[in-house]
């Protein structure tokens, strides 16, 4: 038996579309289980959608977030144009660019980093299932076409490295120009690879030179464009701004904000990497790999103790949320800050914070290393890996645009959480986490809590928003009478209501959908669902006012 399922997988792994032909059976059985279909809004994509299903112009949209996403309205035109008008059609056409990012982030991985199918397939498999990865991957948010597009146009820009041909550069700028018409940060990953490129062959390419400029000028037009046609908006141009620099303008502002900053991202990425991290960390210890450099020791020790600081702050944003993976964005729980113990469990909260603290421990050890053999190499560029220092420069110029702006969430960790991988493996050799248990049962774990809250966030959106269409087709009630939360109130009402007012303030509602009892108000119905992270019936309240 183990020597046929051992026959099996050496047949799989001897080809990439075989490999991928599996990626492609995880990816479908895990979205089976967490089951996407639903016309509602997760979050902030209510934003995006609403230019495509109002059946708006897409260059008269006003952005929301500081992204330039009209490469992300035009993809989504397309589906919609295809397959018909909804919520659903647009998560699924996020879900197709998240399965295109994985297969080319394997690519990657195959090709320059482990060269063994087995093992960056494994590694593609904790991409997939870091929660905010698969949590986003089920919405039409900008994150992961933005990294998918991103990761396309690297993998070509280090296959026309080694084969220098024409066509892998075109294709490597056009998916470049796609990310940062998706999000104006892609710009980093730009200016990484131009600085790594310039800096390890001392010279200016016509290459690099390229693929610098054409992103640049791509959003340079577009945003020229835009002021041309509508003139100044809410639109968060890189180029042409009307307003100060988000709530930080001032220097040391901005390096307190990217201090602060880098540690929560530190600690959440020990949590979203515990497979890898918690393995070394084990191996480290036990085979006395610190008594070789106790400098390494000594400094990663000392950047840890801010890190355990932050973690009492655990987590950042709006995804990482009482154990849920999404924001639970209802009067009661957002701005009352009331019914929260609904969907939290303190054990398993306690044990997230516990592995994250494990893991920021291992990630700061692997970095402090990786860190202090690139210093050591300046002088050598030939010995410095190309890979290594994009990303590097890469997250430093990505981290530094965060931290002009006043707003964080956990969400923008996922990208430092991913493209991280390639240096955690190539500083552990990735041979003794791979074979220890300790990997075994930490991918498990990972695995399961990415699915299930996930399959959580869209139960419990998918039945707050049947509580609506109950009140809305069996009661005739109409939505300016009923308060559904930050997605309602984005979805229903006109572009203008951006101050979100009577989600805020509720006497204004008759009706409010709510996870627990709110003052003035009694329970009128109610909807159970089931919740698997605790594992448990949930309930979702219709409250009506007391007059």
């Amino acid at each position: 038996m183990l020597q046929t399922i051992s026959k099996f997988f050496t047949f799989i792994f001897n080809s990439n579309l075989r490999v991928v032909f599996l990626l492609l059976s995880v990816f479908l059985i895990t979205e089976i289980i967490i089951n996407p279909i639903g016309n509602f809004p997760l979050n902030d994509d209510w934003w995006y959608a609403k230019t495509l299903l109002n059946n708006s112009n897409l260059f008269e949209a006003k952005n929301w977030g500081y992204t330039s996403m009209i490469a992300q309205l035009i993809y989504g035109k397309l589906f919609i144009s295809l397959f018909g008008s909804s919520y659903t059609t647009l998560r699924l056409s996020t879900l197709l660019l998240s399965f295109f990012g994985l297969v080319f982030f394997y690519l990657l991985l195959e090709k320059l980093i482990i060269k063994q199918k087995t093992n960056a397939f494994i590694i593609t498999l904790l991409i997939f299932y870091n929660p905010l990865f698969l949590s986003l991957s089920n919405s039409f948010m900008t994150d992961i076409p933005f990294l998918s597009f991103s990761i396309i146009g690297l993998y070509f820009y280090f296959k026309h490295s080694s084969d220098k041909k024409l066509f892998h550069l075109l294709v490597s700028a056009l998916f470049l120009i796609l990310a940062v018409l998706t999000r104006q940060l892609a710009l980093s990953f730009i200016i990484g690879v131009f600085i790594s490129t310039i800096f390890i062959q001392r010279k200016f390419t016509v290459a690099s030179i390229f693929l610098f400029l054409t992103p640049l000028f791509s959003l340079f037009a577009f945003e020229y464009f835009l002021r041309s046609k509508i003139g100044p908006s809410f639109y968060s141009s890189a180029f042409f701004r009307d307003e100060n620099w988000g709530n930080v303008n001032t220097f040391l502002p901005i390096c307190a904000n990217f201090s602060k900053r880098w540690i929560h991202y530190i600690s959440f990425t020990g949590f979203v990497l515990c497979p890898i991290l918690i393995p070394y960390l084990y191996h480290y210890f036990r085979n006395k790999i610190y008594t070789d450099n106790k400098t390494n020791l000594i400094i990663s020790s000392l950047l840890f103790l801010p890190v355990v600081w932050s973690l009492q702050k655990f987590p950042i944003g709006n995804y990482l949320y009482n154990t849920g993976v999404g924001p639970e964005t209802l009067f009661d729980t957002y701005i009352a800050h009331t019914n929260l113990n609904h969907s939290s469990s303190p054990l398993i909260f306690n044990c997230i914070k516990f592995v994250s603290f494990l893991g920021s421990f291992g990630l700061l050890l692997i970095l402090v290393n990786s860190l202090r053999k690139l210093w050591l190499s300046i002088k050598k560029p030939a010995e410095i890996n190309k890979l290594d220092l994009t990303i590097y420069v890469s997250m430093f110029f990505y981290y530094s645009f965060l931290s002009i702006q006043g707003a964080i969430f956990d969400r923008y960790i996922m990208v430092f959480s991913i493209m991280i991988i390639p240096i955690l493996i190539r500083e552990t050799n990735f041979i003794q986490p791979l074979s220890s248990n300790l990997f075994l049962a930490f991918s498990v774990l990972l695995i399961v809590f990415s699915i299930l809250t996930t399959k959580d966030y869209l139960n419990t959106n998918r039945t707050r928003w049947a509580a609506v269409d109950l009140l809305k087709n069996k009661y005739n009630i109409s939505d300016k009478n009923i308060n559904a939360g930050y997605e309602h109130e984005g979805h229903c009402f006109p572009d203008s209501t951006f101050t979100f007012d009577k989600w805020r303030n509720i006497p204004e509602s008759e009706y409010l959908i709510s996870y627990g009892p709110v003052k003035n108000y009694y329970t009128y119905k109610w909807l159970t669902y089931r919740r698997y992270i605790p594992f448990k019936r949930d309930t979702v309240f219709i409250l009506k006012r007391a007059d």
